[in-house]
């Protein structure tokens, strides 16, 4: 995993988040922020899903060597 994906796709999340709070959001730009908002917010727990299998697997391993 990359980390700095992860920061890089967290962050596009925090700013299209911040768009859609603003007033007077028209509703086009609203929705391509959301649609947005929902492919960063699936690429991050894409990048947390993988990393926790790898916590897992290092887990189990470190239990089995022992």
């Amino acid at each position: 995993m990359n980390s700095t994906s992860y920061q890089i796709k967290l962050d596009a999340l925090k700013e299209t988040l911040s768009l859609l709070d603003q007033d007077g959001i028209d509703l086009g730009t609203a929705m391509q922020a959301f649609e947005a908002g929902k492919k960063y917010k699936s690429e991050c727990l894409d990048i947390l899903t993988v990393l926790e299998q790898s916590i897992q697997s290092l887990s189990i391993a470190d239990l089995s060597s022992h």
